[in-house]
């Protein structure tokens, strides 16, 4: 009777073991697309080693999230408008900068050193005038520059902050058992212990 009982516990322990094996390898519903196993886009492109899961993630969640929708849609707006706003300047100032260049190759040429400097010099004063009257052109330019620095390095930010508990819920969720590990070491160690075995004979 008590080796009936030990064998009924022993085949119950299997089941259940066998059970949460199963339940672990089982992948949890809602599981972003980038993520699930049987996504052959992603299968295709981890392959060429270019994949970016957190640009995969982040686009999910923007066709998800209108907040974030609105967000993009804004951003990318911004970029556009950025053109629009400061090419108006930067064309003319490129001529400007354009003919003060072409200008000191013409003064190269002149062979009268005195009149070669004089002229430099005249040059050289509305140049300086001009520098001046485009000073805050200049700043202001800077600013949108360094601006444009921060809002990608918070759009980074963004995408990080917001992925973060897409994958963390993944890892809990479909972590995979160790039983498979395990069973393979038993099979690694019957083969070196054959192998051993072997050397003796």
């Amino acid at each position: 009777m008590r080796a009936k009982t030990h064998l009924l516990a022993i085949v119950l322990l299997t089941i259940v073991a066998c059970n949460n094996n199963h339940v672990q390898h089982q992948p949890v519903a809602d599981v972003p697309k980038a993520l699930e196993d049987n996504n052959n886009s992603y299968k295709l492109i981890s392959k060429r080693s270019t994949g970016d899961l957190v640009e995969n993630l982040y686009s999910e969640l923007i066709s998800k999230n209108k907040n974030l929708e609105q967000l993009e849609a804004g951003l990318d707006t911004l970029s556009q408008s950025r053109v629009d706003s400061t090419d108006p300047f930067n064309q003319f100032n490129q001529k400007v900068l354009s003919y003060y260049n072409a200008a000191d190759q013409h003064i190269n040429h002149i062979a009268d050193s005195l009149l070669r400097d004089k002229i430099r010099n005249l040059v050289e004063s509305y140049l300086a005038k001009y520098v001046a009257t485009t000073a805050k052109h200049n700043e202001l330019l800077k600013t949108i520059n360094a601006k444009n620095v921060k809002l990608s390095d918070l759009h980074t930010v963004l995408k990080i902050v917001k992925t973060l508990p897409q994958i963390e819920r993944y890892q809990k969720e479909n972590l995979p058992g160790t039983l498979s590990l395990e069973g393979y070491i038993k099979k690694q160690d019957e083969a070196i212990k054959k192998e051993d075995q072997m050397m003796d004979q």
